[in-house]
């Protein structure tokens, strides 16, 4: 990830709950309507991302991050 995505996520952290949930919703919807290309990859896991948060099970930056190296450390 640049930079800018990882700065936009600490500022994100630091506000309530709810409105973090708010935010993700707003970056999953920008991320959906983007006319460039999506691979089923990505649109599977915005359908993915988009069912956790409708059921409240939403992970922290971090968490995600130990998750993602750990399914790479599993792949590799």
């Amino acid at each position: 990830m640049v930079d800018e995505p990882r700065r936009a996520v600490e500022l994100a952290e630091r506000r309530p709950a709810e409105e973090q949930r708010q935010i993700a919703q707003m970056i999953l919807a920008e991320l959906e309507d983007q006319e460039w290309e999506q691979s089923p990859d990505l649109l599977a896991a915005l359908a993915e991302a988009r069912a956790e948060f409708a059921l409240g099970d939403a992970v922290d930056f971090e968490e995600y991050d130990q998750q993602r190296s750990a399914r790479k450390t599993v792949y590799r």
